[in-house]
């Protein structure tokens, strides 16, 4: 599945940061991604191709790096720093390099960063590594615009104000929170991924969903300090909320009843 979290900026309450307007993106049908996501932006965030600035974060997939061909120069394709940081760490955590690796990556030195990783070629200790890092090398080069600070390109190349901006870095956030939903072990054939797929994003973009009976259930905001909970709009059997809100208990004995017919 390619999915994409998409957000307006973020907004501070005490210590805490919150994304603004956050909303989440499952690519459907065989259309390119990056068509599928314009529609997206188009239907949820008044899009406007000569107008608005994207900044994508993800990793080095060539799906993820073709948004640069798509949207052009009014996007800035950045690699997710959480990856990066991660096969460093891999490669050179018992390395001398190690520490002046995560400097020149911390201060968004380009340069720097591919000098320390040139100079430590042919000094890892096993061949397995040497070809990691030859790899990965590879990718940074040729993803190596993505290595900048996207604010750096806001200001210099679009003059825009960077106040307040954040590193970027939700890219792996989000898949976690897909990944924990639906893998763990669990098996599912396409037609009940789809629909559990619809719910749950239903569920994290605070949308409606449509039940199996044809009931209409709302996410409603309630005032501060209560939490918020699905409400049915009309009166609808016990079983059908619980189906929608907690994880289909109703298979539990469809399950033992289908062990029982296969004896």
């Amino acid at each position: 599945m390619k999915i994409a979290a998409v957000h307006e900026g973020w907004s501070r309450n005490g210590k805490r940061t919150s994304l603004v307007n956050k909303k989440h993106y499952v690519h459907k049908g065989k259309a390119p991604f990056w068509e599928g996501f314009e529609t997206f932006l188009l239907d949820q965030y008044g899009y406007d191709p000569k107008q608005t600035l994207l900044i994508i974060n993800g990793d080095g997939a060539t799906w993820i790096q073709h948004a640069r061909d798509h949207f052009g120069p009014s996007a800035f394709v950045c690699l997710d720093r959480f990856h990066i940081a991660k096969e460093i760490k891999e490669l050179f955590h018992d390395h001398p390099r190690y520490r002046e690796l995560r400097k020149t990556l911390a201060r968004y030195d380009v340069d720097g960063l591919f000098l320390e990783l040139n100079s430590a070629v042919g000094t890892l200790q096993t061949e397995e590594r040497e070809e990691k890092l030859e790899k990965f090398i590879a990718l940074l080069t040729k993803n190596k615009e993505g290595l900048q600070d996207y604010r750096t390109w806001l200001s210099l190349e679009t003059n825009t104000s960077t106040k307040g901006m954040r590193p970027m870095g939700r890219a792996e956030g989000t898949m976690h929170v897909f990944a924990k939903r639906f893998k763990g072990g669990r098996a599912w054939c396409e037609t009940g991924l789809m629909s559990m797929l619809d719910v749950f994003l239903a569920s994290l973009n605070g949308w409606s969903i449509q039940t199996v009976a044809g009931v209409l259930l709302e996410r409603l905001e309630k005032s501060e300090g209560i939490q918020k909970r699905t409400r049915q709009v009309r009166s609808i059997p016990k079983q059908v909320a619980e189906l929608v809100r907690q994880n289909i208990p109703v298979a539990k004995p469809l399950y033992a009843a289908l062990k029982g017919l296969a004896g």
